[in-house]
């Protein structure tokens, strides 16, 4: 499996998007949206791995676009949670994938590029 594209931050800092510019040329659309409350289909099993994920990914990284992704791996951490003996290891590996994506691992979490909150302008930043 080919390897997934670096984030356009990423590339930028670590020159892969000076050295392949074609690579990196459009910009990524931004997720608009809150990811909100569990959807009221999940068991209240999953919609607590819901709340969980929720509440300890990355300040400001989730999303709207990204509530299937959650309710994906909400399923999968219920189910290894229910019975973690008879999870299978192709399942253990998908649901390590899914955490990853969202940023739940410590490495993921450094590849994220999330803008810090602005404050106050500094009148002394046009220097």
């Amino acid at each position: 499996m080919a390897r997934h594209k670096l984030p356009i931050a990423i590339a930028r800092l670590t020159g892969a998007a000076a050295a392949n510019p074609q690579r990196y040329r459009a910009i990524p659309p931004k997720a608009e949206g809150e990811l909100g409350d569990p959807p009221p289909h999940l068991s209240p099993c999953v919609a607590a791995v819901w709340r969980e994920i929720a509440g300890t990914a990355p300040a400001g990284f989730l999303a709207a676009a990204d509530r299937l992704v959650v309710e994906l791996a909400a399923n999968l951490v219920a189910e290894y949670r229910k019975d973690s003996r008879a999870f299978l290891a192709s399942r253990i590996a998908q649901m390590i994938g899914l955490l990853a994506r969202l940023g739940m691992t410590p490495v993921d979490r450094q590849r994220l590029a999330i803008e810090p909150a602005k404050s106050e302008e500094n009148p002394f930043d046009s220097f």
